[in-house]
């Protein structure tokens, strides 16, 4: 599709943006579940990736540090300075909520909008959409594979 003109381009642009926020959304929630955790202070990369149950080399250490660009882009994780020189990460209220201690927490809400039995049948909403059976929903098909 040719943009004949700034306001066009700057519209699909905006378009496009709306498009992978929903596209890669599920990439959040999952973050979520997997590295938020209470330290009660600022935590630096480095001892983030020595508290979290993986190995510790520079591969985990460069994927670590874009799970967490994309969870301070989602506002779970606010980036500030530690000991006035090292960039480090600290918890903000949304992620607060998604601690085990918390009283409000959130965390059975996230698991069970992560479990399979939740995510799968989505995978088969389109197969569902097109089967001539009135029976058929994305839950019928995908409830063989937790038998």
């Amino acid at each position: 599709m040719a943009l004949p003109n700034d306001n066009m381009t700057r519209e699909m642009l905006v378009a496009q943006a709306h498009i992978w926020n929903h596209t890669f959304s599920y990439i959040n929630s999952m973050s979520r579940k997997y590295i938020i955790h209470s330290n009660g202070r600022a935590i630096t990369l480095y001892d983030l990736v020595d508290a979290l149950p993986i190995n510790n080399n520079a591969k985990t250490l460069d994927y670590t540090f874009r799970l967490m660009r994309t969870l301070i882009h989602g506002s779970f994780f606010n980036q500030t300075k530690v000991n006035n020189k090292e960039e480090g990460y600290l918890l903000t209220p949304a992620s607060c909520l998604l601690l085990k201690e918390e009283p409000l927490s959130q965390i059975p809400f996230v698991e069970t909008e992560l479990d399979p039995n939740f995510m799968d049948p989505w995978h088969s909403l389109s197969k569902s959409m097109k089967s001539d059976d009135n029976s058929s929903t994305p839950f019928t098909i995908a409830q063989p594979l937790f038998e």
